[in-house]
Order: C-alpha cells, then sequence, then structure tokens
C-alpha cells in the first residue's frame, strides 16, 4: 500500500551530487540568500576589523592567540579554530575580509555554490573565534534593550514581551541548581 512513499537509499555520491531538480528554485533561493548574508557580514568587517582586533586594535588577535595557546597548549588550536594562527597580521585579516567578500559572491552568482559555503563558512569562523568579545555582540538585540520601538503604544497586532537568558555563573548554579537565567527586559502591550 505504501511502497510509492518509500524512500529509496541510494548511495553517498548520488545522494550529494544528484540533480537537484525536485528543489530547485528553494535552493537557488536560499543560496542567493545565504550568499547576500555572508557578503553582509564581510563588507561589515571590512570596516571593523582593523579597530577590533588588528595589531593596534582593541583586543588585538596577535596577543590573544598566543595566550591561547600558553594557556590551552595544542587544544587551543581547537578552541579558537582560525586561519589567524597562521599570522595575525592586518594584511591577513584583510585577506580573510576580501576572501570572505569573493566566495559570499560566488556564491550569489551561483559559481561554485558547495565550495564558496566552505570557504565564506571557514573565513567567517576565522573571525568569530579571534573576535573574542565582539563575536558575541548584538547590536540589535541591545537597541530593543535599551529603548521601547513602539513609541506610545504599540499597534494592535503587536504584543510582545522580551525575555533575556543567560547561562549562570558556577557560583550562581551551585547556589540555586540552575544552568540558565532569565529576566524580564521589555514588556510592549
Amino acid at each position: 500500500m505504501f511502497e510509492e512513499l518509500a524512500i529509496e537509499e541510494r548511495p553517498f555520491s548520488r545522494r550529494w551530487f544528484a540533480d537537484p531538480a525536485p528543489f530547485l528554485v528553494a535552493r537557488w533561493l536560499w543560496l542567493r540568500a545565504l550568499g547576500l548574508i555572508f557578503a553582509s557580514a564581510f563588507h561589515s568587517l571590512w570596516f571593523q576589523i582593523h579597530g577590533l582586533i588588528g595589531t593596534g586594535g582593541i583586543l588585538p588577535a596577535r596577543d590573544y592567540l598566543p595566550y591561547a595557546r600558553e594557556v590551552a597548549g595544542l587544544k587551543a588550536f581547537w578552541l579558537v579554530p582560525t586561519l589567524f594562527w597562521i599570522s595575525a597580521s592586518n594584511a591577513m585579516l584583510t585577506a580573510v575580509v576580501v576572501i570572505g567578500l569573493l566566495a559570499s559572491a560566488a556564491l550569489v552568482l551561483n559559481l561554485w555554490p558547495r565550495l564558496a559555503i566552505g570557504v565564506a563558512a571557514v573565513c567567517f569562523l576565522s573571525f568569530v573565534a579571534a573576535a573574542q568579545v565582539f563575536s558575541s555582540y548584538q547590536s540589535d538585540g541591545m537597541q530593543l534593550f535599551a529603548r521601547n520601538p513602539f513609541p506610545g503604544a504599540p499597534p494592535r497586532a503587536v504584543r510582545a514581551v522580551l525575555w533575556r537568558y543567560r547561562f549562570t555563573t558556577p557560583a550562581e548554579r551551585a547556589r540555586t541548581g540552575a544552568w540558565w537565567h532569565r529576566e524580564l527586559a521589555g514588556e510592549y502591550r
């Protein structure tokens, strides 16, 4: 009765490299959007990376990476997976951003999409790993916490309660037993 619904098991090579015809439009749209998201991230980094983790930046990667190696030993390469282990110079920072932008453009133009995704992801991971506290900065969330996005009263269709979640410190965990903490950040009713 359900034979026609059975999923055919195919070899790995056919699953990954076969014709994607049934999902061609969705795949095409998704990959262009992913390429634009990567391009937006690398465009932003173009103007910020030297001031954040460059040699004269706020938290230079050239100081952070040797310290991580000193503290964690060889495990540092696993804990901080970045291309900046090769060099943390400003030229290398710029090169990684440019390579990420080129990979993003290749993805948008549908040139070697799997390779482009891999290159862009490695370049972005390199920044996230070496950026320390800057990679966890969420400006949109902070703007929501700082002010009410609905001056006066929100539209009738919008009713929101905004919660801020965070992991507890070991001392809080010992005292309360909870692994996370929730606090009210904003209420828009």
